[in-house]
């Protein structure tokens, strides 16, 4: 059986014009003879690989076969989990004609990180749930379709960008250390006929850093300002006051990060 392993598993986080070398090591099949033998990395559009692919015309039962490349970040690389794969592929005389060509795949798992002030509703969420359909982006809960949401609106005030929530909701992004700096405007929206209650939790790293106490619908918004410096992962939790779930449309209005 072959076998293809690639280092790092993962690159960690990384900034546009980063770069690190990536290894891998293909272990030909113990019982026979492989030929056109080819190892070769593939980076994301903009992204450059340093280096050629790695090749061998016959490689001996058992045999290695390895590579080294730098792999540099893209210049409008985007934030998020990226995967660089690794690709071996050969020729194995042994199988039925038309299947002799094997693919093998093996990836560098790495993040791209956050920089400048972010809207917390354009970044990927790590994690998400709430109590009534799925969290909105830069609109209000309204009802339980996804994209029915009405503009973000607190006691009269609207706001153009921000995550519409129904309580109990959480969601979870990925800093990666890379920020310093969370603020947001939350409050009730103001779209129920019947008022809400909620408090607003701010987790950073899984431990509780701001709460506000328990906000009702046509209370004016309260600012938050969260130290986020070396975090990894910022929770943004809203319960329900303990007084149940209903009309507790809950607004993250003007969520940002600086980073």
């Amino acid at each position: 059986m072959t076998k293809l392993t690639v280092s790092p598993g993962d690159a960690g986080d990384l900034l546009a014009g980063n770069s690190f070398e990536a290894t891998a090591e293909f272990t030909g099949d113990s019982a026979r003879t492989l030929r056109e033998v080819e190892l070769r990395p593939s980076a994301p559009a903009g992204w450059q690989v340093s280096g050629p692919a790695i090749t061998l015309d016959r490689l001996a039962p058992g045999g290695q076969l390895r590579g080294r490349w730098q792999v540099t970040v893209g210049p409008e690389a985007k934030f998020g989990p990226v995967e660089i794969p690794v690709f071996a592929e050969f020729t194995d005389a042994a199988l039925p004609q038309g299947r002799r060509r094997v693919h093998v795949e093996q990836g560098v798992k790495a993040a791209v990180a956050l920089t400048g002030q972010p809207w917390v509703s354009e970044l990927p969420f790590a994690a998400e749930s709430n109590g009534w359909g799925p969290v909105e982006r830069d609109r209000s809960n309204n009802e339980s379709a996804g994209g029915d949401g009405n503009p973000l609106r607190v006691n009269g005030v609207n706001h153009a960008r921000g995550l519409g929530t129904h309580a109990p909701s959480e969601i979870s992004v990925h800093l990666g250390g890379r920020c310093t700096r969370f603020t947001a405007l939350v409050g009730l929206d103001d779209e129920t006929s019947s008022p809400g209650s909620a408090v607003f939790q701010v987790l950073v790293d899984g431990v509780l850093r701001q709460e506000t106490a328990v906000l009702r619908t046509g209370q004016a918004a309260v600012p938050l300002s969260v130290d986020v410096a070396g975090a990894r992962t910022l929770t943004l939790r809203v319960t329900d006051g303990e007084d149940g779930r209903n009309f507790d449309h809950a607004d993250w209005a003007e969520a940002r990060l600086s980073c």
